[in-house]
């Protein structure tokens, strides 16, 4: 029984009405970058910007290389001088990546080259603790639509990608991230018979998986419980920079199944209106439940 609940990260800043995803801090936590979509399909989407400063998160702002495009999945290395993000400029979805210059400011996004391109759909970037990068892609070769990823790092740069044999399965899989003593390894799935399904639904949106690493490979996958996963979408996983807390983004909200009685005008305003209106919100757990569930 886990003894914490996921909580919402920093309520009425960063986690609002509006729909948010993704959270990747600076190697200090300090900064956050996370991302601002639109409510449907096809979602614009831009990564913005938040500073702590005295304990307290400061108003968004777009981050400078993003705001045109549909931008998503920021992930930072472990030394803040690589940030990796996928991106639809270019007119397909691939990774691109903007560095640290000497002023401080981001250099201008590149798209990353082959062997990490594809022309395939390549997301969800994420930082492993050695630098590895992680992703999601349905290039040919893998176990279903979407597989994982690792691609070891090579210099400035990293070499060929190997699939995640151990945990790909025919179902999409995607949103990795490595804790930071490298043990786990969490991710998102869609479309597997354990997928926690909201009453009186048939669609499936996506639950949290832990793996463990056992000598040089990763274990068979744990179901993350309730409260972590629902009958809502939960994706988008990262750590911060102390390996101390999980974060990810659910779409749980007031309405995730069919409510006992028919809502009323007021409730179902206010229920819209709110934090927990059923679009992206980002969470929080502390890291060291996910080891006691991932525990064999």
């Amino acid at each position: 029984m886990l003894r914490a609940q996921p909580a919402l990260f920093a309520p009425g800043v960063v986690s609002t009405p509006d729909n948010e995803r993704n959270a990747a801090f600076t190697p200090d936590g300090d900064t956050v970058y996370f991302v601002k979509r639109g409510a449907g399909g096809p979602y614009y989407s831009a990564i913005c910007i938040s500073a702590r400063i005295r304990g307290r998160w400061t108003t968004p702002r777009i981050a400078p290389f993003s705001g045109r495009y549909i931008d998503a999945d920021p992930t930072i290395s472990p030394d803040g001088q690589t940030l990796v993000f996928m991106s639809t400029r270019g007119g397909a979805s691939h990774l691109w990546v903007v560095r640290r210059t000497n002023s401080g400011s981001w250099s201008e996004p590149d798209a990353l080259p082959p062997p990490i391109a594809s022309d395939a759909a390549d997301g969800t970037p994420s930082f492993g603790p050695d630098g590895s990068l992680y992703f999601s892609s349905n290039r040919s070769g893998g176990a279903g639509s979407f597989d994982l990823y690792v691609a070891a790092r090579d210099g400035d740069h990293w070499s060929a990608p190997v699939p995640l044999t151990a945990v790909n399965t025919a179902a999409a899989e995607f949103s990795p991230a490595v804790s930071k003593d490298g043990t786990l390894l969490v991710f998102a799935s869609v479309g597997r018979p354990d997928e926690i399904i909201g009453a009186g639904r048939t669609y499936r949106r996506g639950d949290l998986y832990v793996s463990r690493k056992v000598g040089e490979e990763w274990g068979p996958p744990v179901h993350l419980p309730p409260p972590i996963n629902s009958p809502a979408a939960e994706c988008c996983v990262s750590f911060s920079p102390d390996g101390e807390t999980m974060y990810f983004t659910s779409e749980r909200g007031f309405a995730m199944d069919t409510p006992a009685h028919a809502l009323t005008w007021t409730a179902m305003r206010e229920g819209l209106q709110s934090i927990l209106n059923g679009l992206g919100n980002i969470y929080s757990l502390p890291t060291r439940q996910l080891r006691e569930l991932a525990k064999p």
